[in-house]
């Protein structure tokens, strides 16, 4: 099992989460009100300076449906550049 997480700016939350569900990712989990700075995007620390914040998901799945979502990856990747998007990749098992 991987553990896929995607890191991105708020402001795409719904054009991220509607081609999730078109991918058939239904579960996952969402962290919201990130703050940070990457080396593709401006800071978002929430504050007058740097407003606004990044969202976390997290989503559990088998390396096989993992493949299936790459395209869907790099759609996100080309459709935020400039605005930050990370998608990283862990191993993952559930415990207990």
């Amino acid at each position: 099992m991987k553990l896929l997480m995607l890191i991105f700016d708020e402001a795409f939350e719904d054009q991220v989460r509607s081609r999730l569900h078109d991918a058939g990712v239904e579960h996952y989990t969402v962290i919201p009100g990130v703050f940070g700075q990457g080396p593709s995007s401006e800071p978002r620390w929430g504050t007058h300076v740097w407003p606004g914040h990044n969202v976390i998901y997290l989503i559990h799945l088998p390396e096989a449906r993992l493949e299936a979502l790459r395209p869907v990856m790099d759609e996100l990747r080309t459709l935020l550049r400039g605005r930050g998007f990370k998608a990283l990749v862990w191993e993952a098992e559930v415990f207990g």
